[in-house]
């Protein structure tokens, strides 16, 4: 009995069979499918990076605020128990070595130098700074501001001082803004006779 074998013709052993109409993506079609999958992935990069950044200007903003206020308390802590320890606080550092600001009856301290910790944090001065290192910058850039705002005409004496928290970070700029400072400021006025409340 004889066996036929079946031979296909002008087509290559080992090679599959072309089928008619079939055709692969164009070299056009392969750039548009990058390009939108490119485009796609830079648009969600840039909402994550955008939400990172609010997330972030709002925690620092917090924690600014936190530390405005723990400030002015403890000045008035200092001042409700010995109100002259402010006066004479103002009077003698005023135009001083560490003061920022020339003008007299106007004395500001950053809020890491030694005389206001060993004034108005003793013993809590190393929390004020830790405090502040979770800011970037913020130990640097923040200072307390002390005004003289009325003078007894009579005696001399002071009687009232406006306190002035300013917390200062710098902060990571979005990119429709070059800003990268930003600020937190809390007020209070503290009179011999009382404490004012924030402004």
């Amino acid at each position: 009995m004889a066996v036929k074998l079946a031979v296909n013709q002008g087509q290559p052993q080992g090679f599959l069979p072309k089928f008619r109409g079939q055709k692969g993506f164009s070299f056009i079609e392969i750039v548009i499918v990058i390009a939108v999958l490119a485009l796609s992935v830079t648009s969600f990069s840039l909402l994550f990076w955008n939400n990172v950044v609010t997330k972030t200007a709002n925690e620092n903003l917090i924690a600014a605020s936190a530390v405005a206020e723990n400030v002015l308390e403890h000045v008035k802590k200092v001042s409700i128990d010995n109100f002259s320890a402010l006066t004479s606080f103002i009077e003698n550092n005023d135009n001083g070595n560490n003061d920022i600001n020339d003008e007299a009856g106007i004395l500001e301290l950053n809020l890491n130098s030694s005389s206001f910790l060993n004034t108005f944090y003793q013993d809590e001065s190393g929390l004020l700074s830790e405090t502040l290192a979770t800011l970037p910058s913020a130990g640097e850039l923040s200072y307390i501001h002390l005004e003289i705002k009325e003078t007894n005409e009579i005696n001399g004496n002071i009687e009232k001082v406006l306190v002035k928290a300013t917390i200062r970070w710098t902060e990571i700029a979005r990119p429709q803004s070059s800003e990268k400072t930003r600020q937190y400021t809390l007020v209070s006025y503290i009179s011999r006779y009382g404490v004012g409340s924030f402004l």
